[in-house]
């Protein structure tokens, strides 16, 4: 097929858009020799391969039509490759196609470089650089790595060993511009620099809902919040559903552990799912104005600090 005919087809088969067919146009470009009996029978390979759905399909296809070019045998060489470089199974392997397919184009002399390149810059063990290597990291420039470790050796008043030590996939992922604003929220949570490093996960949770979490579990353990390991991962709308309701079945909240126990745990305990009471005790207005007014006099009685939402 010309261009012009792999594009219908493209259309036809995988329900590309115009614009979507002109942002890919030099991967277009690059498998416009194949014919449809290949292209079939490589949609065939993938979805058995991957276990895909059509529609998974379609949107890899759609984000990397290069893949309709990859030949079948290096596809399987790639697998074998990141299931050692990665230290996963075929399943496991397969959720990391169906998010990051950019995998299977990526030249294994590259990867291997930049894995070399983490394990110099960090100084990383073979087995440390399993455990914390994502395609997500592999997708960063080594150019784009120095600048973030330079950004956080300023925004953190770190060393380039203290980096080393608590090097964070998630942390190189996320913007520089995220991490100024969670860093400021948590300054007016006067949670210290020392435990965001010591648990550098905290840079990981929603911004807008920070401010939230915490004025909500001040309210029931009256004390800095976040001394207690991993505060911040419950959504603050489950949170909140959580407290109303042992509150309206009476139950004495001794401590944050309450709000924060494992999904099947506390549903184990009082037999209610989260969909269920945040429906009957959603995050309103209503509910804005009641943390408002419970923080106040809680922080008040506490000498808390002044935090209001909005």
């Amino acid at each position: 097929m010309d261009k012009k005919d792999i594009k219908a087809f493209l259309k036809e088969r995988y329900d590309f858009t115009d614009k979507q067919i002109n942002k890919k146009e030099s991967n277009i470009t690059r498998i416009a020799y194949l014919d449809k009996e290949r292209i079939l029978a490589k949609e065939t390979f993938y979805m058995q391969e991957f276990n895909l759905t059509k529609d998974e399909y379609n949107k890899m296809i759609k984000f990397l039509p290069a893949l309709l070019g990859l030949d079948i045998e290096s596809v399987k060489a790639k697998e074998t490759f990141y299931m050692q470089v990665f230290n996963v199974n075929k399943d496991e392997l397969r959720k990391m196609i169906k998010l990051s397919p950019a995998l299977l184009g990526y030249n294994e002399d590259s990867i291997k470089a930049k894995i070399s390149f983490y394990m110099q810059e960090f100084n990383l063990t073979r087995d440390k650089i399993n455990k914390i290597i994502t395609p997500a990291l592999l997708c960063l420039s080594e150019n784009t790595i120095k600048a973030k470790i330079s950004f956080y050796m300023q925004e953190f008043n770190l060393s380039k060993d203290e980096i080393n030590s608590i090097i964070s996939p998630s942390w190189l992922c996320l913007s520089d511009e995220n991490i100024k604003n969670k860093h400021k929220i948590l300054k007016e949570l006067n949670i210290p620099d020392s435990i965001i490093i010591n648990d550098p996960a905290i840079l990981t949770a929603p911004e807008l809902s920070l401010k939230v979490r915490y004025m909500i579990l001040y309210i029931v353990e009256k004390s800095d919040v976040f001394l207690r390991k991993k505060w911040y991962m419950t959504s603050h709308k489950k949170t909140w559903a959580r407290l109303c309701w042992l509150r309206t079945i009476g139950k004495k909240i001794m401590s944050t552990r309450d709000l924060l126990i494992s999904e099947q745990n506390f549903f184990d305990r009082y037999n209610i799912d989260s969909k269920t009471m945040m429906d009957k005790f959603p995050y309103n207005n209503d509910a804005i104005d009641m943390i408002n007014t419970e923080y106040e006099n809680v922080s008040k009685a506490t000498d808390g600090i002044e935090l209001r939402l909005d």
